[in-house]
């Protein structure tokens, strides 16, 4: 944040709660930053391993298409605040783009487009709520957007971007899922899965050592043109914390399950966790730097960010249901493409025309968008009173509990447009015309039935079906989702699915079921409760790299 919500060192450090036991807050990160720049990139031969991230000077380089459509540098784009930010924090974010266009180059959306129109998205929806948040404060914008957390939007799907975590992520799911059709009740581990998870923190751990070594590496270039100790140690910590918040963001990568993931990150650690196996050595050793004692919790301001990094994942998958481009759009920047050697050497060939998304995937997006508010509305339940009763000394952990609730509303608000579209689509059915009705009455008894079923994520609760495709299926454009809509038996299924959604949406929109009072701090809201019929709800544990 810029402005009278921090950001200088010992601001920043004050700003995210955290009790400094080094004997200047600057000693405390000079000390991590010798530790990272001592690292030396583990994984040397990766695509774009070095601070040369796009081959283009700096300078504007945007491109616009006749539909307003922008290609090119994030810091040049129409949208974009730059006013906003310090040259030294434009440096960094413009390194950030860069480095993320280098790591994702001619990777496509699924549903067109470059892989950056995700998190250019997501860039524009924080703007926004942040200029929400801003108006409600009566306070500028600028003195609540925060250059740091802008880097861990553009950089949260990064260690997903390369090629060796891919690889050895979807031979974790071919071991598990072959393992739970063989047993749908498996309550351990396999041997295989054990050793697939081992291998995915060993990648993981060098990609996030590699990626934190080359940003040091630019900040210390950055720095021999003049920066002071001050302002280059504000910079070494909000790109560390900005790839933390990255690490975290994606750790569905080594967990048994989405649900698993999702709770723990919307969990406080303590230090001690951290250096006990949750996350690796980047976690652990920013708790030291933090001076967060052993027993002592993380910042809070630490666990918000990382919470509506996630949100604002889900709200703009959400979104990317249809093909991005019209037909003419996507000719006309495929043709720019091809043209502009710059824009080559940025991109890559980038396939604009996108694919048909399989209507079941949007169940998919239901069951993550559920799991991920059943552990919002958790941790709302849980930190959001002290947020409220501390926001005078602590203004930054406030401002991003206001930020959270906004994208809360946003992620209600996708999930039951998306509700909607499905039922109504399923109701236009041949087959669900016959058997809507009954479908419905039997969900409706259920309810009477059984009281708790809306109170489970797994096992017999109202998203089964949710988990068990989450696990065994593939992505959105994988054939096995459109079984879901093979036959009338199967389709009645889906539909009875929708239903559920249906009632679980009902169930988080409620307001007098989810009450809310910002003056008091009174959370009261909505959770999923038991997980049943799964694996062990457990963090797999080391082994890290030490270091």
């Amino acid at each position: 944040m810029n402005g009278v919500f921090g950001l200088n060192l010992e601001g920043l450090l004050r700003g995210v709660s955290i009790p400094i036991m080094r004997s200047t807050a600057l000693d405390a990160v000079r000390e991590f930053s010798d530790w990272a720049s001592s690292l030396v990139p583990s994984l040397a031969g990766i695509r774009g391993s070095t601070n040369d991230s796009s081959g283009q000077p700096p300078g504007d380089m945007v491109v616009r298409s006749s539909s307003g459509y922008e290609l090119g540098y994030l810091v040049d784009m129409g949208f974009f605040p730059k006013e906003f930010f310090s040259e030294p924090q434009l440096a960094l974010i413009d390194y950030s783009d860069r480095r993320s266009k280098t790591i994702h180059k001619g990777v496509s959306r699924d549903m067109g487009g470059p892989h950056e129109a995700h998190t250019i998205d997501m860039v524009k929806t924080y703007l926004e709520i942040a200029d929400k948040v801003a108006n409600e404060l009566g306070v500028p914008p600028q003195k609540i957007v925060d250059y740091g957390f802008i880097i861990s939007l553009l950089r949260h799907d990064d260690v997903e971007g390369f090629r060796e975590l891919r690889e050895q992520y979807s031979e974790f799911r071919e071991v598990r899922s072959a393992a739970l059709e063989n047993d749908p009740k498996l309550k351990t581990e396999s041997p295989e899965m054990r050793e697939k998870v081992r291998i995915i923190k060993e990648v993981r751990s060098g990609l996030v050592r590699n990626e934190l070594s080359l940003q040091n590496r630019f900040i210390s270039d950055l720095a021999a043109n003049g920066l002071g100790d001050k302002e280059k140690y504000e910079l070494i910590l909000s790109g560390s914390i900005a790839l933390g918040i990255m690490d975290w963001v994606t750790r569905h990568t080594e967990e048994n399950f989405f649900h698993s993931s999702v709770y723990y990150l919307h969990k406080r650690h303590t230090a001690q966790e951290y250096r006990r196996g949750v996350g690796g050595p980047l976690q652990a050793k920013l708790m030291d730097t933090f001076g967060v004692s052993a027993s002592g919790k993380e910042p809070v301001t630490y666990l918000l960010q990382r919470i509506l990094v996630k949100n604002g994942d889900r709200i703009e998958l959400s979104r990317e249901r249809t093909r991005r481009f019209t037909r003419s759009e996507a000719r006309e920047l495929e043709g720019r493409l091809r043209q502009d050697a710059r824009l080559q050497e940025m991109y890559g060939n980038i396939d604009f025309r996108g694919r048909d998304m399989v209507r079941p995937y949007n169940l998919n997006i239901l069951y993550r968008n559920f799991v991920v508010l059943n552990a919002l509305n958790s941790a709302l339940n849980t930190y959001g009173k002290s947020i409220v009763r501390q926001r005078e000394k602590k203004p930054d952990d406030y401002v991003y509990l206001r930020m959270v609730l906004v994208a809360r509303e946003y992620l209600l608000a996708e999930s039951g447009e998306i509700i909607g579209e499905l039922h109504n689509s399923y109701s236009r059915e041949r087959i669900i015309k016959h058997l809507k009705e009954g479908v419905e009455e039997d969900m409706q008894k259920r309810k009477t039935d059984d009281p708790q079923f809306f109170q489970r994520i797994t096992g017999y609760g109202p998203i089964s079906n949710g988990w068990r495709h989450d696990t065994t299926y593939a992505g959105r454009l994988s054939k096995r989702w459109g079984e879901l809509d093979k036959d009338a038996f199967r389709m009645a299924k889906t539909f009875e699915d929708v239903v559920g959604f249906r009632e679980l949406f009902g169930v988080f929109s409620n307001e007098e079921i989810n009450r809310m009072d910002l003056k008091k701090g009174a959370f009261g809201l909505a959770t999923i409760g038991g997980l049943t019929d799964a694996l062990r709800f457990k963090l797999s544990g080391k082994p890290y790299r030490s270091g």
